[in-house]
């Protein structure tokens, strides 16, 4: 009797780790999708992943494939995506910094009266 108590709990124990370890991989999947596709270049994505719609004469879209072609891996390794955000666009990095400013000053700007504020303020609309 007590083996067979002990074979339930461990087949359930099993059974419960499987579907826990499924549940996080299809979690984790998305996140390594995306950065591993972080190294492609862009015409790689393009040909990965432009080929869904074709526009039409009339400005609609049209189905070309219903399947997306995923990859885990690159063909070819580059940061050239990298590159771009980092130095090519500074656009992003600019507001990046400037949220962080605000989250990292806003509450020292709360503790001030409206007066001290508008200078800081007034930076953050620029």
């Amino acid at each position: 009797m007590k083996k067979r108590s002990e074979r339930k709990k461990l087949c359930i124990r099993i059974c419960l780790t499987v579907i826990a370890v499924v549940t996080a991989l299809i979690f984790i999947m998305p996140i390594v999708l995306t950065i591993s596709n972080s190294f492609m270049s862009a015409a790689e994505i393009t040909s990965n992943y432009g080929s869904i719609f074709q526009k039409t004469d009339t400005g609609g879209k049209q189905y070309i494939s219903q399947t997306v072609n995923l990859k885990f891996i690159p063909d070819m390794v580059t940061f050239s995506q990298y590159a771009t955000v980092l130095f090519k666009s500074p656009d992003y990095l600019l507001k990046f910094w400037y949220s962080s400013w605000w989250w990292q000053c806003s509450p020292h700007m709360a503790s001030q009266g409206p007066e001290e504020n508008f200078p800081q303020s007034s930076f953050l609309h620029m």
